[in-house]
């Protein structure tokens, strides 16, 4: 049964593409093709690269005109140059959503309409189906995501005083825990100005609803007062900030695994050292500002796209080992065993996922609210970055709140000139 609905499968999926890509030319589909895949170099390791394997090693059982998948580990950078080279392009790859527009406008994306029928489709979250849906086509599947989380090192809230079981239900009350580690003698927190729009972009989604985010005659529609309780926000946090302890730095982390440090944030990907480790500590989602209230912070994507072979053979072996990706059961397992979120909500919403472990159930509920890094496959702008310099400066007592709204929006301005959009 499972073969013959793959052939199904195959055969309607071969029939979009003949008519969405009415130049290609169809190879022996009997002859056999050798495909390459670029993924992240952390596809290729440990839980997640063992379950790639898998995927490639059931491909090819269930494609007799397959040779070979061969998977080759790219960072950030290296798939970026890689593929805007436009030499040696692989058959699909792995990359951020940030780049999207840059792909499909100098890569060649392949249109995977045919593969989101109305079952495959509805899975995923609506935001990010809508996103890779551009112009009657669909140029990439919706892969992994994540939100912004705030590890909390248990031992040094216990010596504060503070009952981890409250959470961190609004920011006021993030506020108050911070002011407690600080009286206690430990470090409450690092800077959430320095060197990155990471921790101050995460306090700003919990406005969203508040922010009109767009361009306009290559403007932004943000306003400045919409930012104001962000920053007034973010320089409240960063009076408990240690201002020699910077996200990312590997003394932070140090000082967080020694119980010198009460609060980090991060992201998923933080995880494993921690627990590594062996440090008492929990995650909570970066708060709102009134409880029950927007929270999730910045969610960052990742897709996986396919490139335009001209050849219908190829084409159609790519978009079924995409849609494969994209499956429920594979998504599904990549949650469960890396522990990483996708961007199927049925995956997210399982209550076997979400019982599986803690990062899964904030996940869930963290990709339920959150904003969007950027406009996505629309854009090439990566509007917040443009605060790093201005909160900095917040930080540093040089601007007001206000201030750093104004900067900061004369930043994304900035941006917009730059790339001509």
């Amino acid at each position: 049964m499972k073969q013959v609905l793959g052939a199904v499968a195959a055969l309607a999926v071969a029939a979009g593409l003949l008519t969405g890509c009415s130049s290609s030319e169809s190879s022996d589909p009997n002859k056999k093709q050798d495909l390459t895949l670029w993924v992240y170099s952390d596809f290729t390791q440990g839980e997640a690269g063992a379950l790639m394997n898998k995927v490639v090693d059931e491909f090819k059982q269930e494609h007799a005109n397959v040779g070979s998948v061969t998977l080759v580990p790219k960072n950030d950078a290296d798939l970026l140059s890689g593929l805007m080279s436009g030499v040696g392009l692989p058959d699909a790859f792995s990359a951020s959503a940030r780049d999207a527009k840059k792909y499909r406008d100098a890569v060649g994306l392949l249109d995977l309409k045919p593969v989101f029928d109305e079952d495959y489709a509805k899975g995923f979250y609506p935001k990010a189906l809508e996103t890779v849906s551009q112009d009657d086509g669909v140029w990439a599947v919706p892969f992994i995501s994540y939100t912004p989380v705030i590890y909390r090192n248990l031992t040094v809230l216990k010596n504060a005083g503070i009952d981890p079981a409250e959470g961190t239900p609004t920011q006021q009350a993030f506020l108050d825990q911070l002011a407690k580690v600080q009286a206690s003698g430990a470090t409450a927190t690092h800077s959430w100005t320095k060197d990155d729009y990471f921790a101050p972009g995460a306090v700003m989604a919990a406005d969203a609803d508040k922010i009109s985010e767009g361009a306009k005659d290559g403007k932004t529609t943000i306003k400045p007062e919409e930012l104001e309780r962000t920053f007034e926000t973010v320089k409240a946090i960063d009076q408990f900030g240690n201002q020699s302890m910077i996200y990312k730095a590997d003394s932070t982390m140090e000082a967080f695994k020694s119980n010198k440090l009460g609060y980090m944030i991060g992201g998923p990907w933080t995880e494993p050292a921690i627990k590594q480790s062996g440090v008492e500590y929990d995650f909570v989602l970066t708060p709102p500002h009134e409880e029950g209230g927007r929270t999730g912070g910045l969610q960052g994507w990742d897709f996986f796209y396919g490139v335009e072979s001209k050849d219908e053979t190829r084409n159609q072996l790519v978009a079924e080992l995409l849609k494969k990706l994209g499956s429920y059961d594979l998504q599904k397992e990549w949650t469960l065993k890396t522990g990483r979120p996708t961007l199927r909500q049925d995956v997210m919403d399982d209550p076997a996922v979400v019982g599986s472990s803690a990062m899964a159930k904030v996940s869930s509920q963290g990709l339920k609210g959150g904003m969007p890094q950027m406009d996505f496959m629309n854009s090439g702008v990566f509007w917040p970055s443009a605060m790093t310099d201005s909160v900095a400066q917040l930080g540093a007592g040089t601007l007001t709140p206000k201030q750093t709204t104004e900067e900061f929006v004369r930043g994304i301005n900035s941006l917009y000139a730059e790339a001509g959009e």
